[in-house]
């Protein structure tokens, strides 16, 4: 029986701690490297090879993955004085899956070719391509700010903290079954808005790079990634996107996601994502549908 080959890893955050973790549940043995030495010590738990250094965590792989938040990051991974591309060997690939400007991927394998490692392979998985992707970004800029906040820790707490708005003892708990019920359909009405722009964001990117969209959806239903509204929307959007579907009404959506905003608003709370997905639906038109929505996308 063939092993499997050696992976090195870069950014053992809240995305690519499950990503590396997922590798090594798949038998992969992962070096995976981390500036914080208690996310370090979760990898090791979970069966993971911590390294505390970036040149040892690429040494001898022939697959290395770099998933750290930006591209100032991302510079100083792979060309630092410990960084990751001096240590590769020739003929490594090496997948750059952060969230990076398309013009910051594209010099990276300009600058890998200045140095004399040509010989390796870059892989941007969102940014090689010219995508537009509204709702993916507003979603980088939120996880960017997050980390950037001086709060004291390497975890969530940061992203989190940016849709506080007053302390958590002050919030009202005793809510009548009427309200609760009111208030539990906004919460509703906003994930819901929020995944289906979100689904048609992911189905427009798969059919932009090629990928066979009945094998994404199958791959992606029950990913980390899937979500109510992809599994039912985005059947429907792959099957007209293929010609075989009739149309169907995005205009509830949209007007769910108008009393949301409305009433955030009014309670001054900032719903990032939210504005950013009815922005999406608006875009498409008074009478929004699901071809209207994908088209925003130049795909449909």
């Amino acid at each position: 029986m063939t092993s499997k080959p050696s992976i090195g890893f870069c950014g053992l955050g809240a995305m690519g701690f499950g990503m590396a973790t997922h590798l090594v549940t798949q038998g992969y043995p992962v070096t995976g490297f981390d500036v914080y030495a208690p996310t370090l010590e979760r990898f090791a738990s979970a069966g993971g090879h911590p390294s505390t250094s970036l040149s040892a965590s690429a040494a001898d792989k022939n697959f290395y993955i770099c998933m750290v938040a930006t591209a100032q990051q991302a510079e100083q991974a792979l060309f630092g004085d410990d960084g990751i591309v001096k240590a590769l060997p020739n003929g490594a690939v090496l997948y750059l899956t952060s969230t990076v400007p398309s013009a910051y991927a594209q010099s990276v394998e300009k600058k890998l070719r200045d140095v004399g490692r040509g010989d390796g392979i870059i892989t941007s998985m969102a940014n090689l391509v010219d995508f537009p992707a509204p709702l993916c970004s507003i979603a980088e800029q939120l996880y960017i700010t997050g980390l950037n906040k001086d709060y004291g820790s390497n975890d969530d707490a940061g992203l989190v903290r940016l849709w506080t708005t007053e302390p958590v003892s002050s919030i009202q708990s005793s809510f009548s079954e009427e309200e609760k019920k009111a208030k539990l359909e906004l919460v509703s009405n906003l994930l819901i808005g929020i995944h289906l722009v979100a689904a048609a964001e992911g189905v427009s990117f798969a059919k932009h790079l090629g990928v066979p969209l009945a094998q994404y959806y199958e791959l992606c239903i029950d990913a980390a990634g899937g979500s109510v509204q992809f599994k039912e929307q985005g059947a429907k959007m792959i099957e007209i996107l293929e010609g075989t579907q009739q149309d169907v009404s995005l205009q509830s959506y949209r007007d769910g996601l108008k009393a949301v905003i409305a009433e955030a608003r009014d309670k001054k709370i900032p719903l990032h994502l939210g504005n950013g997905a009815l922005s999406v639906l608006e875009q498409a038109g008074k009478d929004v549908n699901l071809s209207s929505l994908l088209k925003l996308y130049s795909v449909a």
